[in-house]
């Protein structure tokens, strides 16, 4: 949305969905920290910078409590560097999403509010108008999301095998990329309409909370012709 808001020539073609619950804000275990109605005054960092989905976890769940961003200090900090930070206790409360939640809650971390009733868990896949204006860009873009929605259907009926291959490309336990596994990447299709209407209430929320600085309407960002509906 921060792309499309600053005027970036870009255009949605496809839309993978994950869990809501894929993505949280986190309290260190020993946090007296107890509710979202705690952080009043705290400090919170979040993954990874302006326009991310842990951003839009914060502002709503604050909104929830009756709380908004000028009620606490927010940082920006890259999931790798936060993770590191969160893991030495330099970080008290942090909205990240995973592989760095799941990450994070099986060393100990706290889930004070996870994205379940505030995300839709929709995010898009997006390319550049230039390269829809390339004929033979187009028709390698057509092909890669076969490719893509093909690599899906292979991990949805060989989930055991891909938390192998997960874990040996990551490094993480078979148990962590299990579990990361069963709530990221549930779904890869074309965009729909209620794909754009969920967005979109993401779109304005970033606009009201001021991290946008003009409105986006999403529906004009979206390109069908690449990823048709069937």
């Amino acid at each position: 949305m921060t792309a499309a808001a600053s005027g970036v020539p870009i255009k949605i073609i496809a839309t993978n969905v994950s869990s809501t619950e894929s993505l949280g804000i986190l309290v260190q275990k020993d946090s007296s920290i107890k509710t979202v109605s705690d952080l009043k005054g705290k400090t919170i960092a979040i993954s990874s910078a302006q326009g991310s989905i842990a951003q839009h976890l914060v502002i709503e769940a604050l909104k929830e409590v009756g709380l908004t961003t000028n009620d606490v200090k927010i940082k920006f900090i890259l999931p790798t560097d936060a993770s590191a930070a969160f893991k030495a206790g330099e970080i008290e409360v942090w909205g990240t999403f995973d592989p760095y939640m799941t990450i994070a809650v099986n060393n100990g971390a706290r889930v004070l509010r996870t994205g379940k009733g505030i995300s839709s868990g929709v995010g898009f896949l997006t390319v550049s108008e230039e390269a829809l204006k390339d004929p033979g860009k187009k028709a390698a873009l057509k092909d890669v999301v076969k490719r893509f929605e093909k690599a899906w259907e292979w991990q949805q009926d060989n989930k055991e095998e891909y938390d192998k291959l997960y874990s040996k490309i990551t490094g993480l336990p078979e148990d962590v990329s299990r579990e990361i596994n069963s709530k990221v990447n549930a779904e890869f299709r074309p965009v729909t309409e209620s794909d754009i209407q969920a967005v979109q209430k993401v779109a304005d929320s970033f606009k009201e909370a001021g991290v946008l600085q003009k409105s986006v309407k999403v529906s004009e960002l979206v390109d069908n012709e690449i990823f048709p509906n069937k």
